[in-house]
């Protein structure tokens, strides 16, 4: 009875929580059993949408001679109306693998420590004896699982009656597996300010210590969910013997108020979703909510707004807002997982670019202020893209230069993009980016002189050889003094023999002083070689330049 009640509470609390088990199926070594769950969902008998979730579950590496600890399986989907199946496989006793799908396309996949959540103990004869997961978690799964039964609550207030300033939303659930229905209902207090609508639950006469209280903000100009602040002091433990009914199910326990921040618009409209917009960003958030509800509160949904990058997200935008943008995105993208930033610049190439650019340059902006790795491995990734856009690599490739954790790939990419830009996009043949790449190669020799001294000295000699020290009497038989000038201005290569001389300076590696020097003394040198030699030279802390 206590394990029904807590599955019970599992599926039926968390619409995005879904556990599939069977505790009277014997679970056998070396079988592979097929659990199923069905759930339908009825908003307010106006909106409907059907769940389905069909796990495999296979029985890995268990003793049948002793009460052994394993796995129970949890689907984790945010967004989930969005969402028409769910397949989840388990592979070993440890990862599951989930993947979403709408109108027949994928829209996310997933993998999970599940040792991280649920486990059961399983008896002799197969049966599963009893359901965990660690207290660590609680707070945390059931505090995300409050405040996304919020959300839904809130996203039907547009459906139903008016009386006064309160709102009523709510919706019912059923789970045939389990013989289990019930309804979930709420009435909302409402208050408007110039920027946001809060929706403050009101209870009703029997309010006491076990009362949750409820308060959800709206960005009134984006319609988006800003954040949910959920209090709960109901005990579980205590409050599972008072309602035993299912048309009254048990409070969820959570301790302190959890400020979470959700992309959920207030209305919902299936029909309406033609590609991805916010689930993969949605998935992010609360993976890192989950580990620390409290570092995403500083972050508002209007900032994942811009970060969709959708035309209809946010189209009021004003250029004054984007210093304040890239911070925001900055202290964001910090908190993230590697795997999550990938994500994130996938989806981020994955969008109509050519039309925003204003947010495009806020986000390569935010990418390149970051110090992370993953964060210069994704610009470097932009540049390799077929959607790349002039402007965009012309904006992305100082970041490449000044960062201090420059990866091999990134090297690699610069390095063809420097003396093989054919292997690009035909957007990106084009001498000034050429030799900005051959500058970024320059700087990232010198930030590797001390942590890979042979890789800056590799970049070094690879300069050394397209430069090559002046021969002036060579030049000068090849080129009339009358000429010089013209040749300075218009010359591809002389331009492209400029930044090889300023990629030196910007490397300042001592084996390059006797290629500079060349140029700066020779009498009969162009002019625009040898003013960026003297200013290649200034790099260099020598006795020699500072007397000179």
């Amino acid at each position: 009875m206590v394990l029904q009640q807590i599955l019970i509470l599992l599926l039926v609390f968390s619409p995005t929580l879904t556990v599939s088990t069977d505790i009277a199926t014997p679970f056998c070594v070396g079988s592979q059993y097929e659990y199923s769950y069905s759930s339908e969902i009825t908003l307010n008998q106006v909106d409907k949408f059907n769940f389905n979730a069909k796990a495999f579950l296979f029985a890995y590496g268990m003793s049948q001679c002793e009460e052994t600890e394993g796995v129970l399986m949890r689907v984790d989907l945010f967004g989930v109306l969005n969402c028409t199946a769910v397949q989840v496989i388990l592979t070993d006793a440890k990862l599951v693998s989930v993947e979403a799908k709408q109108h027949g396309h994928d829209i996310i996949e997933h993998q999970m420590n599940l040792t991280q959540w649920f486990s059961f103990y399983q008896r002799q004869d197969g049966l599963i004896s009893k359901v965990r997961y660690p207290e660590e978690e609680e707070r945390a799964v059931l505090q995300l699982k409050k405040a996304v039964t919020s959300s839904f609550s809130l996203r039907l207030h547009e459906y139903v009656r008016k009386k006064g300033t309160d709102k009523y939303g709510g919706w019912a659930y059923r789970v045939p597996d389990l013989d289990h229905s019930g309804t979930h209902s709420a009435r909302y207090d409402v208050k408007e300010d110039s920027k946001m609508v809060t929706y403050s639950k009101i209870h009703n006469d029997f309010e006491n210590d076990h009362t949750r209280r409820k308060d959800i903000h709206i960005m009134k100009e984006t319609g988006h969910i800003n954040s949910i602040q959920v209090l709960d002091k109901a005990d579980i433990t205590n409050s599972a013997q008072k309602y035993r009914s299912k048309e009254d199910p048990p409070p969820i326990k959570a301790s302190g108020i959890a400020h979470i921040n959700l992309i959920t618009k207030t209305s919902f409209d299936p029909a309406s979703i033609t590609e991805p917009s916010g689930l993969i960003l949605d998935s992010i958030i609360a993976q890192r909510v989950i580990k620390d509800p409290l570092s995403y509160s500083k972050a508002s949904s209007k900032v994942y707004s811009k970060l969709s990058l959708t035309e209809n997200c946010y189209p009021n935008i004003k250029d004054t807002d984007c210093v304040k943008t890239i911070r925001e995105i900055v202290n964001i993208i910090e908190l993230m997982r590697d795997e999550d930033i990938e994500r994130l610049a996938t989806r981020f190439l994955s969008c109509p670019l050519t039309s925003r650019l204003e947010y495009v340059f806020a986000i390569i902006d935010a990418f390149g202020m970051c110090s992370r790795a993953s964060c210069h491995v994704a610009l470097v990734t932009f540049l390799n893209t077929s959607c790349i856009e002039r402007e965009m690599a012309i904006s992305i490739l100082p970041h490449l230069a000044t960062f201090k954790l420059p990866s091999l790939f990134a090297i690699d990419i610069l390095d063809q993009l420097a003396f093989h830009p054919t292997h690009f996009p035909i957007q990106l043949h084009n001498h000034t980016l050429s030799n900005m790449a051959v500058l970024a190669l320059g700087s990232m020799s010198a930030t590797l002189k001390e942590s890979d001294p042979l890789l800056s000295n590799k970049i070094i000699n690879k300069l050394h050889r397209m430069t090559l020290p002046h021969d002036h009497d060579r030049y000068r038989r090849e080129n009339s003094v009358d000429s010089e000038n013209k040749l300075s201005s218009k010359s591809t290569g002389l331009r492209r023999q400029s930044s090889l001389i300023d990629s030196l300076g910007n490397a300042a590696n001592e084996n390059s002083f006797n290629f500079l020097k060349s140029y700066i003394e020779s009498e009969h040198a162009p002019s625009i070689l040898r003013r960026s030699a003297i200013h290649s030279m200034r790099q260099y802390d020598t006795d020699e330049v500072r007397t000179n």
